[in-house]
């Protein structure tokens, strides 16, 4: 079973004053007033989009798919420890993610504040288009698709790597011609 939010349930930012008991499917559709959602326990699905107030969502213990779609005020996710897939295209506020345990997919595509990423042991999709400050990605070992155009951090942090290592070459290579004279 699933419950739309509408503008017109939204209350000085609030929605506090429904109980939608056992739904397990949310969906706030252009709630251009609404700031938090209340911690519902049954939770398993939540689509946020076009929300420009959201400010935060609450750490459900059961949600499995989370969307947000244009909430330039999200600033911070909860770490939600059964969250499957993730979805916050551009939360222009954004600035970091949990290390989720269960993760299998993120997508945060012009998420323009977010600036490095955790290491999740079970990722195999990610996405970071256009995610302008992202200087750090992790080495993740089960990835099966990964899109990151647009971020100039990381081929500047890629660079930066790249130049120290052949430094480091530069310096064994006179080692070793030192200790064969």
């Amino acid at each position: 079973m699933s419950f739309r939010i509408t503008p017109d349930m939204v209350i000085n930012g609030k929605i506090d004053h429904i109980d939608i008991g056992d739904v397990k499917h949310v969906d706030c559709y252009e709630c251009a007033d609404l700031i938090e959602l209340p911690n519902w326990p049954n939770v398993e699905i939540v689509e946020c989009d076009n929300c420009p107030q959201l400010r935060e969502l609450p750490n459900w213990p059961n949600v499995a798919h989370v969307y947000c779609n244009s909430c330039p005020q999200l600033r911070e996710l909860p770490n939600w420890p059964n969250v499957l897939t993730v979805y916050c295209i551009a939360c222009t506020q954004l600035r970091e993610l949990p290390n989720w345990p269960k993760v299998i997919r993120v997508d945060c595509d012009d998420c323009t504040m977010l600036e490095e990423l955790p290491n999740w042991p079970n990722v195999s999709r990610v996405s970071f288009n256009r995610c302008i400050l992202l200087r750090k990605f992790p080495n993740w070992q089960i990835l099966e698709r990964t899109h990151t155009s647009g971020c100039p951090g990381l081929v500047y942090a890629a660079l930066v790597v790249l130049i120290q290592t052949e430094f480091l070459l530069d310096d064994l290579k006179k080692e070793c011609i030192l200790w064969h004279v």
